[in-house]
């Protein structure tokens, strides 16, 4: 299979041992029907605090022992704190395959989808380059990322159905390698912060200098039509508000 998953975690101040929620997400990838031993990376970001550093190194001897037996993943531990964007800027330098499948560790699958079929898919409608799946359904929530005029505004139906929306997500979601590589980081990925501005939702701030007016040219779109289930659910790990697995 022509993809790679790239899951990204850090150290929790909460509980920097836990590594409940990524094993959790690791284990929900047996929904994906046709995953055929693609290719993982776990990405972990740098720690930088010392009073956390011994129960994150336990966070990954855990994670090392789950993935001792799975020749097609791979643990990698950045030396440094480099934050999401940055973590995935340095993980793509890994990656050889056309697709990549970014995921967070607090994100897992919860309903089936064929991976074979989507990436068929994908082969044949370049028009989408960045595929999210919902932790939501597919509607219009006030407030949220799809409340724009975009959302649900093209339909696409092929092996699977697509329908698009007007906002970038970091929740799970497909892309080429070239769409990151020489689009989203075609200016590298420092960004000075700032607060989150409609429509950049989480990626921190990734987007926040690229208005996207133009839907077809970040080609976003969500997996499933509208009022579809969610595909994942997002956890929240780490941010005194988890929702228990």
């Amino acid at each position: 299979m022509n993809i790679t998953f790239i899951v990204t975690g850090h150290c929790m101040s909460k509980y920097p041992d836990n590594s409940e929620y990524i094993i959790h997400t690791l284990e929900s990838f047996k929904l994906i029907k046709n995953f055929n031993n693609s290719k993982v990376i776990i990405a972990l970001d740098g720690n930088e605090n010392e009073e956390y550093k011994e129960k994150y190194d336990i966070y990954k001897k855990n994670i090392n022992k789950y993935i001792q037996n799975k020749p097609n993943y791979r643990l990698v531990c950045h030396k440094t704190r480099l934050n999401l964007v940055k973590n995935i800027f340095e993980t793509l330098k890994l990656v050889t395959t056309k697709y990549i499948f970014l995921i967070q560790q607090d994100l897992s699958f919860v309903n089936v989808f064929d991976l074979k079929s989507v990436l068929n898919d994908l082969d044949n409608l370049p028009q989408i380059k960045h595929l999210r799946f919902n932790d939501t359904k597919n509607i219009r929530i006030q407030g949220r990322n799809d409340d724009n005029d975009k959302f649900g505004e093209k339909k696409i139906e092929r092996n699977n159905i697509y329908i698009s929306t007007g906002v970038y997500s970091d929740r799970n979601h497909i892309s080429r390698l070239d769409y990151y590589r020489d689009f989203i980081f075609k200016d590298g990925p420092l960004i000075p912060p700032r607060k989150w501005r409609y429509p950049c939702f989480g990626m921190e701030h990734i987007l926040a200098f690229k208005p996207m007016e133009n839907q077809e040219l970040y080609g976003t779109y969500i997996y499933g039509d509208r009022g579809y289930k969610p595909m994942i659910i997002h956890y929240k790990a780490g941010r005194g508000r988890d929702i228990k697995i």
